[in-house]
């Protein structure tokens, strides 16, 4: 993963991101006058978004950009009978700017970053020993269990048999993501 130090370096190196950073970045709005981005969330930070913003100030003299490093958003209000948009995209393209497509919200997008951060996490203190496409299943095997013991077998509350099959639907699911995944 890019630091903000290897960022600050590049910088210092030649005044503008070096060619060797690639900023990841997600399309947000494209209509005429105006042109949106946001930066992914590991380059979100001031070495890495304000030489873009300069860049795209100097590029664009008649242009606002304006940076919002909270969300990691840049956004260019320009002529759009003086500047096209191939134009900007090329010079975005010129500046390491790279748009990745994702068909999945930024709700969805924020989650899965937090649970893959949870994930290394519990990786990392128990050495590789368990993670969470193990601790899932467990817990609802674990429930089912404590179901069965507790309430006998009763179908007024949540019966331990759809806990047992979340526990395995779980299990086989998320394992079978991993495999796709590594392919």
């Amino acid at each position: 993963m890019l630091t903000e130090n290897d960022v600050r370096v590049a910088s210092e190196r030649n005044g503008k991101l070096a060619p060797t950073v690639t900023v990841p970045a997600r399309l947000m709005s494209d209509t005429p006058g105006r042109f949106r981005f946001r930066v992914a969330s590991d380059y979100r930070f001031p070495a890495t978004v304000q030489p873009i913003a300069t860049a795209l100030r100097s590029h664009l003299p008649n242009a606002s950009v304006r940076v919002n490093l909270d969300n990691g958003s840049v956004t260019v209000y320009y002529d759009r009978d003086r500047i096209s948009g191939d134009r900007l995209y090329g010079i975005l393209q010129d500046l390491n700017i790279r748009f990745v497509v994702s068909d999945k919200s930024d709700a969805a997008t924020e989650l899965t970053e937090v649970i893959a951060s949870a994930n290394r996490q519990i990786d990392r203190v128990t050495e590789g020993a368990v993670d969470l496409r193990f601790l899932v299943p467990l817990g609802f095997g674990t429930l089912a269990v404590r179901q069965l013991i507790v309430e006998g077998v009763q179908l007024n509350v949540i019966p331990w048999y759809a806990l047992a099959w979340y526990a395995f639907d779980s299990f086989l699911k998320l394992h079978y993501t991993l495999g796709k995944s590594e392919n």
